[in-house]
């Protein structure tokens, strides 16, 4: 198989995946129920956030994981609720671009022949692992301010 070939099959292979997994969240789980913040009823919140799988690592330690919310996040932006998905995980909507760009970027690199190289992408990988890394400690200090990073 050559070399352009066999990531065009991951890439089919990716897309496939992520399309059958939107197409799941959004059938099983309805939005009417993304509505539960806005009554602040208590019994509601919970069936909803039962849902979705807890974070094991927040289970451990009771520490958020750089990740927590993020796919409560992801669902909300799916059905077009962008202030709740900033709500779960204020990160995932500003980086979402750049990890697009970067995963295009993977797959222009297993296409193109020779193989490019992009600086620029390298210093936004980097930067986006430092911002990840700042995020991570900051929602974790016990301080009000901070208050706002952390997944409802």
């Amino acid at each position: 198989m050559q070399r352009g070939t066999k990531y065009l099959w991951a890439l089919a292979v990716f897309v496939t995946i992520v399309s059958a997994a939107s197409v799941l969240l959004i059938l099983f789980y309805p939005s009417e129920v993304a509505v539960h913040l806005a009554d602040k009823n208590e019994t509601v919140k919970k069936k909803t956030i039962k849902l979705f799988p807890p974070c094991p690592f927040h289970t451990l330690t009771g520490l958020y994981c750089p990740g927590c919310g993020a796919t409560r996040a992801a669902y909300f932006l799916l059905i077009g609720n962008w202030q709740m998905s900033l709500r779960y995980h204020p990160l995932l909507l500003p980086i979402l671009p750049f990890l697009i760009l970067l995963l295009g970027r993977f797959f222009y690199e297993g296409i193109a022949d020779p193989p490019t190289s992009f600086p620029i992408l390298q210093q936004i990988s980097m930067g986006i692992a430092v911002l990840i890394c700042i995020f991570w400690i900051l929602r974790n200090i016990p301080l009000d301010c901070f208050e706002w990073m952390r997944p409802i």
